[in-house]
């Protein structure tokens, strides 16, 4: 099994994004500052809205990554 955590880009708005690539896959994930981080973050499942959560990330270099998956629901 081969993980490679490789810096894809930084823009100006300083969005970092990393590309993870493990045994020919790659997923794209999306690095956020502690304040920055989406409204959905933390949780599993909101019955009021009927929305899930992000309830998976990894932190690095003072960031936390959340992968684009989340995103694409």
């Amino acid at each position: 099994m081969s993980n490679t955590l490789k810096l894809v880009k930084q823009d100006s708005n300083f969005k970092t994004t990393i590309t993870l690539t493990s045994n020919g896959t790659k997923e794209k994930f999306y690095g956020y500052k502690v304040g920055e981080l989406p409204k959905r973050f933390g949780f599993i499942y909101n019955e009021e809205k009927d929305q899930e959560g992000i309830n998976a990330w990894f932190n690095f270099k003072g960031l936390t990554f959340i992968s684009e998956n989340y995103f694409n629901k």
